[in-house]
């Protein structure tokens, strides 16, 4: 009879780590404000909708939680409309690659070196995109400055125009 023996070890727990590399991170958060960028509507909506809620609730004034509630709603809303403010100046966005771009850069190059392009790509794009909204953005306030002052000459004549009208110097026809 052949007698067998076994190392039975002892339990032991095992701590089971979850290593994660620097392009799955880069990776995760890439996905996460691509889909903040995905949800922006929907916030955006939302915050409409808080302010319709607040405007109801300041026409019903005699609510006896009414304080509470304006109150829990405008920080809801200013929240939101921080949050909203970040996704579309790219802050977050901006403040990551700003911080990593060169540990980015230096992996990728290290890993694979026509990835490096397509991070340059990545970041060209989300560059664009911000000069741009900043660019309209000027380029609208620009805009309305130049359209206001066209609005005031056109008001300015038309009141002399009325002023001649009445002292029977011009007759308008229109």
């Amino acid at each position: 009879m052949n007698s067998y023996q076994f190392k039975f070890k002892p339990d032991k727990i095992k701590y089971l780590t979850n290593i994660s590399t620097l392009d799955s991170s880069h990776s995760k958060i890439s996905e996460d404000m691509v889909k903040k960028q995905e949800n922006l509507p929907k916030k955006e909506l939302k915050l409409v909708k808080l302010q319709k809620k607040l405007e109801e609730i300041n026409k019903n004034i005699e609510d006896n939680n009414y304080t509470n509630t304006k109150s829990q709603l405008l920080t809801e809303i200013d929240n939101l409309e921080t949050e909203i403010n970040e996704i579309k100046n790219y802050d977050k966005e901006l403040d990551y690659y700003s911080r990593t771009y060169e540990i980015l850069f230096n992996y990728y190059d290290i890993i694979d070196g026509n990835t490096i392009i397509s991070i340059m790509k990545i970041i060209m794009k989300i560059m664009m995109k911000i000069i741009m909204k900043i660019m309209m953005k000027i380029m609208m306030k620009i805009m309305m400055k130049i359209i206001m002052k066209i609005m005031i000459i056109f008001l300015k004549i038309y009141q002399k125009m009325i002023f001649l009208r009445k002292k029977k110097l011009i007759n308008l026809r229109y």
